[in-house]
Formats: structure tokens, C-alpha cells, sequence
């Protein structure tokens, strides 16, 4: 009898065990590989969105918003490197994984003024003190966690070509949209094209050309990650872009302002 009784204890034991062990299996698996404590920062490269206060639940968007600006790279586990609103950045830093703390360890770089957000920036970077990460954002909290500095993943060139909609997902093509909307309804009326076409044997990249037939105007040829490689035109009838063979003939305009 009291062989029977032990076996049925065992039998509930086990059976709560077992549920407790899907539970807990479910649990781990519920984040979709975005549990902050399963990534690693090194190797990975971030693009700054803005400053978030939690107090206020509020995010100011970081100034400029240009592609190159304000960029984070940990390149290995003690070095990082990146951009300001201006400047070129690197440095060290330490963590540690289980605390998800962080300590920005020194930091050094050009030496340009900062622009807009470029002075805030770094001084939040230095106050850095715990961190979380997904494979789509980053935060790195200061102030005793009350603020934070939000990153969006940065895209590569490669990956930047891939977008449905270039004109919205090119932040560094859409601030130029975005500035010649501004010049046209401050009154500087100028016909403005953008291209998108293929250059040095099927690279896709765009062409801008922001007055369009003006004597001096000067067209300018960018890559997906809004690098500068050539122009065109200008008083002097410049042409550096001979060496990368732009394909015109299959060039597509994806924007303008048209006058007539």
C-alpha cells in the first residue's frame, strides 16, 4: 500500500516537473532571438535615432540626420569607433555582459566644432552606463537610466540598395529631397532630377543633379550609402566621373521638381 502511494507521489512529481520544464522552454523562446542577454555587441554597427527621456516618454531625434553621422561600431570586444555630427570618433570601452553594464573608457577623434546635437551627443556617450540590445535597436542608458541614446542598426551599402522605396529609406537621400522642398517654397525656383542608375559595372547609385540645364550647375553621382564619388558640369565644365562608367542610357528618375 504504501509502495503504491510513494509510486503516485512520483508519478505527480514528475508530471510537475515536465510542466514546468515546457514552461520555462516556452519562456525562453517567446523573445524570437531578441533576448537582450543572447547578443553580443562586438562586431555589430549602430546608427543613433535620437535621445529618449523615460521620465517624459519622449525622443528627440538626433541633428543631423545626415547617413554618416552619428554611427557606433564595436569592432571587438574593447574598441569602438564611429562618427559625431562632424567628427571621426574611436576608442575603448568595457562591459560586462551579465550586469549589461558599460563604461565608455576614452574616446578620441578629429577636432571639428560640433553641429546641432553633435556636443549633447557626446557628452551623453560619456555618461553611458548600462546597456540593452536586440537585433533591432540598441540603448545605451545614462542618468541613472532615466535617458538613454536609441540606435537603429546601420546598413550597410550592400544592403542599402535593397530598400522598396529609396526616396523613404535612404535617410541621406531623403534630407536632400527633403531640403531642395524647403529652397523651391522659400522661393528658389530650380528644376531638380534625381536618378537612380548603375555605375562601375552594376554598383546602383544615384545621380542628383539639383539645377538642371543651369550653366553652373553641378551634378553629382552618390553611392547607396550617400558617398560623394564624382560631378559633373559647373562653370568649368568639370567630368570626374569618366573612370566609373555611369550607365545614362538606363538611368530611371525617381524625383524632381519640375518648372515650367
Amino acid at each position: 500500500m504504501k509502495t503504491t502511494k510513494i509510486l503516485k507521489w512520483l508519478a505527480v512529481l514528475a508530471v510537475i516537473f515536465g510542466l514546468c520544464f515546457v514552461f520555462a522552454g516556452c519562456t525562453d523562446g517567446d523573445d524570437g532571438g531578441n533576448n537582450p542577454t543572447t547578443m553580443k555587441l562586438t562586431a555589430t554597427k549602430w546608427k543613433l535615432v535620437g535621445f529618449y527621456d523615460v521620465e517624459k516618454d519622449s525622443l528627440k531625434e538626433a541633428e543631423p540626420k545626415d547617413e554618416q553621422c552619428y554611427t557606433l561600431e564595436f569592432d571587438t570586444d574593447t574598441t569602438i569607433s564611429g562618427t559625431s555630427s562632424t567628427n571621426k570618433l574611436w576608442g575603448n570601452y568595457k562591459i560586462d555582459d551579465e550586469l549589461l553594464t558599460i563604461q565608455i573608457a576614452n574616446i578620441g577623434g578629429t577636432e571639428i566644432n560640433e553641429l546641432y546635437d553633435g556636443q549633447l551627443y557626446m557628452e551623453s556617450l560619456w555618461q553611458v552606463q548600462f546597456f540593452t540590445i536586440t537585433d533591432k535597436e540598441l540603448k545605451l542608458y545614462y542618468d541613472n537610466k532615466n535617458k538613454y541614446l536609441l540606435y537603429n542598426p546601420s546598413v550597410s551599402q550592400a544592403d542599402a540598395c535593397n530598400f522598396d522605396n529609396s526616396l523613404t529609406d535612404l535617410l541621406w537621400l531623403k534630407t536632400f529631397v527633403n531640403r531642395y522642398v524647403r529652397e523651391s517654397e522659400a522661393g528658389f525656383k530650380y528644376p531638380v532630377e534625381i536618378y537612380q542608375c548603375t555605375y562601375d559595372n552594376g554598383k546602383i547609385g544615384f545621380f542628383i543633379d539639383p539645377c538642371v540645364s543651369c550653366p553652373d550647375g553641378l551634378a553629382t553621382l552618390y553611392s547607396c550609402d550617400g558617398t560623394e564619388l564624382c560631378s559633373m558640369g559647373g562653370i568649368t565644365g568639370e567630368n570626374t566621373c569618366n573612370e566609373l562608367n555611369i550607365d545614362f542610357a538606363n538611368k530611371k528618375l525617381i524625383w524632381e521638381i519640375n518648372i515650367k
